[in-house]
């Protein structure tokens, strides 16, 4: 069972300097669950001296601008309520989560799968459905195919970086020295730039393909194997099990919740 990585998160002291926050929305979009075990043991610790609701909604705001898995994609780019709930609690009900979180109406339902819910995770919860949902999120934070280079441009990850998630977008297939080339600069100088910014290459283009990848599954209808080509995958059964990984779903189901 496991807890989405926003939740866990939002419990954790946050470095909000551009290098950490790039490393967030690049690990965000690569893996986008920690065991619910460990989301359960940080929030009682927290529980000894719990945040207060702003401090909440603050964090949880910080760290939605920036996230780039493709659920979070999924919902917020829902058109309405009804939408919204339907991807929501699609999500909730294919996901092997250690607690399952339903919209019904104007609330929330509660469905523990391992162990007990405490009242400080349903309060997490709370204000990270509150944002999610249609027309509470900031408009303008790039949202969309291009996702990753969006939120490098948002927290001034810096020229390399940003110059970097281009490159990758238009040459997803490309290796550390194509990028270099690409950028003008040496290989050694890019590796050091990936160093500051606390990531690897293969985990910034990795990032970069799953988000193409879930850019295309929402917006295309080119078969699950030109979608994985397009964004760089070896093939299908490669681009299958990053997608799971990122988001807990096939490529198909996936494409079946945005449509």
């Amino acid at each position: 069972m496991n807890s989405y990585h926003l939740l866990t998160q939002a419990l954790e002291p946050r470095d909000a300097s551009s290098p950490r926050l790039f490393s967030y929305a690049v690990m965000s979009a690569v893996n986008g669950f920690v065991p619910h075990e460990d989301y359960v043991r940080l929030a009682a610790d927290a529980e000894r001296a719990p945040p207060s609701d702003q401090a909440l909604e603050e964090q949880v705001g910080l760290l939605l601008a920036c996230d780039a898995n493709p659920l979070s994609e999924l919902v917020q780019c829902a058109a309405n309520g009804e939408q919204f709930a339907e991807r929501w609690n699609g999500i909730n009900r294919k996901v092997s989560l250690g607690v399952a979180t339903l919209v019904e109406g104007p609330g929330l339902s509660r469905q523990p799968q391992q162990g007990h819910d405490s009242p400080l995770r349903q309060r997490v919860m709370h204000a990270f459905v509150d944002q999610l949902k249609p027309g509470s999120h900031s408009p303008g934070l790039g949202r969309g195919e291009r996702r990753l280079e969006a939120v490098a441009r948002h927290v001034g990850a810096g020229s390399a970086m940003i110059e970097l998630t281009e490159a990758l977008y238009d040459m997803p297939g490309a290796e550390l020295f194509d990028c270099a080339g690409a950028l003008g600069c040496s290989a050694r100088t890019l590796q050091r730039q990936l160093t500051h910014n606390a990531v690897t290459f293969g985990q910034v283009k990795q990032a970069v393909r799953i988000c193409m990848s879930a850019a295309l599954l929402r917006n295309g209808a080119a078969s699950l194997t030109e979608v994985a080509l397009a964004a760089g995958f070896y093939d299908s059964a490669h681009f299958s099990r990053a997608m799971k990984l990122s988001s807990g779903l096939s490529p198909s189901e996936y494409r079946l919740l945005s449509a």
